[in-house]
């Protein structure tokens, strides 16, 4: 039973975000049913004509691809491929030697300091949500990967550090409602509810009076059944905690 416990616990964030991503496809699903069906009702022989009026448009385009130098199309491809910096250089340094410390088990006195001066840091909080709300999820992680780093740091500063801006911090992430945008990708969605489900998962686990949230509050139907994924997992594990302590009593 206390494995079993231990499990549900470990994986109550990940439980979340694919039952969340599965109400996602089912939502894009539906949308894409919907519109299909609308498409081929509406569509008349003029909008037809404009339709290969642009084919033939779009194909005199192409011919002219030719006539750029490929050392011109080699760099345009590079500054395509290229993705915007979500982080300057010195939020980067801080985020660096947020995870050097956070990592360690023991610290010393001095790293103890260091710590706390960091998560306390209502500049570097805010700046932080700020990106998180500001930032689509395709620049959100850069190459240095720093979205798990970004989610460590607002749990902690909640925890330890200045609570009550990384508190509104991580509440205006959760009533954010770009995860709600059905015109974005799927794929941008997806992550968006990950990071969602992660600090929502956590935060209640937390401090479950500080974010409640009732459904008016809420910005759409995909942050709505993260929240309910999250409140019935956390149930089932206060239930299971519940029966292992009764359990161990009677020994």
């Amino acid at each position: 039973m206390k494995r079993n416990t231990q499990f549900k616990i470990i994986n109550g964030v990940f439980i979340v975000f694919l039952l969340s991503l599965a109400y996602l496809l089912f939502l894009k699903e539906g949308k894409h049913q919907t519109q299909t069906t609308q498409t081929k009702n509406s569509v008349s022989k003029k909008e037809t004509d404009e339709i290969a009026q642009q084919n033939l448009t779009v194909k005199d385009e192409d011919s002219s691809v030719g006539d750029v130098k490929p050392q011109e199309q080699a760099q345009n491809q590079i500054n395509l491929n290229q993705k915007k910096e979500a982080f300057t250089a010195e939020q980067v340094s801080k985020l660096n030697a947020f995870r050097e410390l956070h990592s360690k088990v023991l610290l010393t006195k001095d790293e103890k300091i260091n710590l706390k001066q960091l998560i306390s840091d209502k500049s570097f909080i805010l700046e932080l949500g700020e990106i998180y709300l500001k930032s689509s999820s395709s620049d959100f992680v850069d190459k240095n990967d720093l979205q798990s780093d970004v989610n460590n740091y607002l749990l902690l500063a909640l925890e330890k550090g200045d609570h009550e801006t990384s508190r509104d911090v991580v509440r205006s992430i959760i009533l954010d409602n770009q995860v709600e945008d059905s015109n974005r990708p799927l794929s941008e969605r997806t992550a968006l509810a990950e990071e969602k489900a992660e600090l929502i998962f956590h935060a209640l686990a937390l401090y479950p009076d500080e974010f409640k949230f009732s459904k008016n509050d809420l910005p759409g139907p995909v942050t709505q059944k993260i929240l309910e994924n999250t409140k019935a997992i956390h149930k089932e594990n206060e239930e299971l905690s519940r029966a292992e302590f009764v359990k161990l009593s009677q020994k």
